[in-house]
């Protein structure tokens, strides 16, 4: 007689579980935004979002696994919004423009994800720790581009240019107003720095 084989335990966390680690991440990036990394502390995460640091404990091996657990959804956040938006464009023309307006539309109406995200950066110690969370960053950015580039280039809408060089430029452009903007945010105004970018890179990319 063959013994009875326990059924496997799933290790997909459950909606309530899922749910309560989104709950922590968002708290996390309210309280580091508005205290800074050093300022919020494991405990103090736990006060803002009404549970106990055991709780945390329970969701994340730790501080450094929070920390990446957080870097992991302002990045998807924001780049679901943006080719969200990006995918109801039909023409290349279109589809760029509408990829930098979107940026600055999500970056204005989610500052502490910004704010948090500069902090949680400086917290990445060695090199190697940045060099690789940097790829993980800009990677996806810069092939969404290119590959709307390179459609416009295709269907003639765009000129001839290196596609991949361009892209560079253009998310360095969204990032380094961004990172303004976080610094000194009196002195930015993203509307128009919005603008100024759309006419700039159409009038770039724009076939004769």
């Amino acid at each position: 007689m063959r013994p009875k084989t326990r059924p496997l335990r799933s290790t997909r966390p459950s909606f309530i579980e899922a749910a309560r680690r989104q709950q922590i991440v968002e708290t996390a990036i309210a309280t580091i935004a508005a205290r800074g990394l050093e300022g919020a502390s494991l405990a103090d995460i736990a006060q803002d979002a009404g549970i106990s640091k055991g709780v945390i404990s329970y969701h994340f091996a730790g501080r450094a696994a929070l920390i990446q657990a957080i870097l992991d959804e302002i990045l998807a956040q924001s780049h679901t919004y943006i080719m969200d938006r990006v995918a109801r464009r039909r023409r290349a023309a279109d589809k760029l423009a509408e990829y930098i307006r979107a940026s600055f539309d999500f970056i204005g109406t989610h500052r502490p994800n910004f704010v948090t995200w500069l902090n949680l950066w400086g917290s990445l110690r060695s090199p190697e720790q940045r060099t690789r969370y940097n790829a993980r960053l800009y990677e996806p950015c810069r092939m969404a581009i290119a590959t709307i580039l390179s459609a416009g280039q295709r269907n003639k809408e765009f000129k001839p240019f290196p596609a991949r060089e361009l892209s560079v430029v253009i998310q360095g452009a969204i990032d380094g107003i961004m990172l303004q903007w976080i610094l000194d945010p009196a002195g930015i105004d993203l509307r128009a720095a919005s603008r100024r970018l759309r006419a700039l890179f159409d009038w770039q990319t724009r076939a004769a």
